[in-house]
C-alpha cells in the first residue's frame, strides 16, 4: 500500500500544473509562436525593400529618360521628322538665304571692328549658314532668359528694364547701407557720321547743341527704376555731358588706322570726367554722413 500510495503521490505531482512537464509543453507552443512570428517581420522587411528597389528602378526606367529629354530639348521646338532626343550640338551648317539675322552696320551693339561688310569684306557667303541639329529646328529670335523660361521676341530696351529690375532688388536685398554706397553710371553716347557707323568725322571743338544724343533709352530706364528703390542709389549721369564732346573720340588715331571710332575715347579726356564724378559723389556722401 504503502508503495502504491506513493506511486500515485509521485504520479500526481509529475502530473501537476507545475510540473516540469506541464512547463517544458507551454514552452515549446510559444517557442513556435515567436519562430512564427520572427519569420513574419523577416518577410516584411524582405518585401518592403524588394518594393523598394522596383520603384527606384521604375523610377530610373521611365523618369531619367524624360528628364534627358527636358534637358536636351529645353527651348528647342521638333521638327516634324525629328525622331528621338534632341541634341542641338550634333549637326550640319546647311546654306539658309534668309541669313544673316541682322545688318552689323545698323547695330549700334556691334563694334566697327568685327563689322567685316562694313570695313570692307565684298564676299558675303560667310553669313548665310545656319547651324542644323539632327532632330530638331532651333528657333529664330532674341533670346532672354527669366528664371527657367526662354521669353522670344523681347526687345533689347524690355530686356534691360527687366535686368535692372532684378538688379535693384538685389540690391535692396543684399546692400547693408551702412557700409556700402551704390554707384551707376549712365551710358554715353557715341558720334557717328551716320547710321551704318562706318564714317566717323571727329571735330576740332565740343559740339554746341547735342542734337538729341543727351538722351538714352537706356539712361532713362535707369531713372525709372532708381527712383523706385529704397536703397539709395548715385546716378552718375555722364550721358547728357558726354553728348557735346564729338571731339574726344579716338577715330582713326588707334592701332588700326584703317578703322574709324566714334565710339571709345581718347585718354586722357572724357572718362577722366566720370572718375571725378564719383570722387565727388564719394566726398559728398562722405561728408553728410558725418553730420
Amino acid at each position: 500500500m504503502t508503495t502504491f500510495n506513493r506511486s500515485k503521490s509521485f504520479n500526481q505531482k509529475a502530473l501537476g500544473v507545475g510540473s516540469p512537464r506541464s512547463l517544458s509543453f507551454g514552452t515549446s507552443r510559444i517557442n513556435r509562436s515567436s519562430s512564427v512570428s520572427h519569420c513574419l517581420r523577416v518577410l516584411v522587411v524582405i518585401g518592403s525593400l524588394f518594393s523598394f528597389f522596383i520603384a527606384i528602378g521604375g523610377g530610373y526606367i521611365y523618369v531619367l529618360p524624360s528628364f534627358t529629354q527636358a534637358f536636351h530639348g529645353y527651348g528647342i521646338s521638333k521638327s516634324n521628322d525629328s525622331i528621338g532626343d534632341c541634341n542641338v550640338f550634333d549637326g550640319n551648317w546647311i546654306v539658309d538665304n534668309s541669313y544673316p539675322l541682322y545688318n552689323a552696320s545698323e547695330c549700334p551693339f556691334v563694334e566697327q571692328g568685327f563689322n567685316c561688310l562694313g570695313n570692307g569684306r565684298k564676299d558675303e557667303d560667310y553669313l548665310k549658314w545656319r547651324w542644323k541639329p539632327k532632330n530638331c529646328d532651333i528657333p529664330r529670335g532674341c533670346y532672354f532668359q527669366v528664371g527657367n523660361a526662354l521669353k522670344l521676341g523681347m526687345s533689347i530696351p524690355a530686356a534691360f528694364r527687366m535686368a535692372l529690375d532684378t538688379w535693384a532688388l538685389w540690391v535692396q536685398n543684399t546692400i547693408d547701407t551702412n557700409r556700402t554706397r551704390v554707384f551707376f553710371r549712365t551710358f554715353e553716347p557715341s558720334h557717328w557720321s551716320d547710321q551704318t557707323h562706318r564714317f566717323c568725322n571727329v571735330t576740332r571743338h565740343p559740339m554746341s547743341e547735342t542734337e538729341g544724343t543727351n538722351r538714352s533709352l537706356f539712361s532713362d530706364a535707369t531713372w525709372e527704376v532708381v527712383k523706385k528703390m529704397t536703397v539709395p542709389v548715385t546716378i552718375l549721369h555722364i550721358t547728357a555731358m558726354s553728348a557735346f564732346r564729338s571731339d574726344a573720340h579716338v577715330g582713326k588715331w588707334n592701332d588700326n588706322l584703317s578703322i574709324a571710332d566714334c565710339s571709345h575715347w581718347c585718354l586722357p579726356g572724357v572718362p577722366i570726367c566720370g572718375m571725378k564724378f564719383y570722387s565727388i559723389s564719394c566726398y559728398i556722401n562722405h561728408r553728410f554722413s558725418l553730420q
